[in-house]
């Protein structure tokens, strides 16, 4: 989890919740869509490879991927909705709907509208309306909820969360996601590297940036079904 050779800030580490919050904010307001072309590693029981994918998504809207495993060869788009999720399996020619708990299990990634364009942009925060637990040490803030069940890591360097734990009431680890190589993109920092982990589940998921493009215009989202395609619904 290395940040960029930046300095510690003045008044590290003397920040309050509030004004954590409010510096992890920065530049994540300005930010409507995304186009990325990423690499996207995948293991859980409904899928598992590597793959290039093509992404595109505007904020509290809908996700699209166009998945590939290489040589050329597109596999499936995927349509993740406010409310639901399409799978265009262009091997099988069929095409899955399911709702928004079909995603995650296809995906591994967390897929509520506005945390998706959220996480998948490193730029998750703290709800500065609850309660916090915080500390530090020499380069790190953490915030914890007192019943110990959430943790955030913030790196001061970048103003940005690097790692968010969830655990349940037996304090086994159920959600962690990691943020790395931070890299300044229209002068936002965001990170090229993000994982996601839910081990309870089985799942894993990476994802690493080539190219992101923030606040693209003319985004589509068309799966452009073929008319034979057979229809599946799973989990409705």
């Amino acid at each position: 989890m290395e940040s960029p050779e930046r300095a510690l800030p003045a008044g590290f580490p003397g920040h309050s919740v509030p004004r954590i919050a409010s510096l992890l904010k920065q530049g994540a307001d300005t930010l409507r869509a995304f186009a990325a072309t990423a690499a996207f590693n995948v293991d859980s029981p409904e899928r598992s490879g590597r793959f290039t994918a093509q992404m595109r998504q505007r904020r509290n809207d809908s996700l699209y991927l166009s998945i590939s495993p290489g040589l050329g060869i597109e596999a499936a788009r995927i349509l993740v909705s406010p409310d639901s999720v399409y799978l265009y399996d262009r091997i099988k020619n069929r095409l899955i709907v399911g709702g928004l708990e079909e995603a995650g299990r296809m995906l591994a990634l967390p897929v509520t509208a506005e945390h998706l364009f959220l996480n998948l942009l490193g730029l998750i925060t703290p709800d500065d309306t609850q309660p916090w637990d915080l500390s530090a040490d020499d380069a790190y803030y953490y915030l914890s909820s007192p019943d110990s069940s959430r943790f955030y890591t913030i790196d001061p360097r970048v103003w940005r969360v690097i790692r968010y734990a969830e655990h349940d009431a037996s304090d086994a680890l159920v959600d962690e996601r990691l943020f790395e190589d931070f890299d300044e993109i229209d002068g936002v920092l965001l990170p090229r590297r993000i994982t996601f982990r839910r081990p309870q589940d089985d799942s894993f998921a990476t994802l690493y940036y080539r190219v992101i493009e923030l606040n693209p215009t003319g985004l589509s989202f068309d799966l452009n079904v073929s008319a034979s395609a057979r229809r599946e619904a799973v989990g409705k």
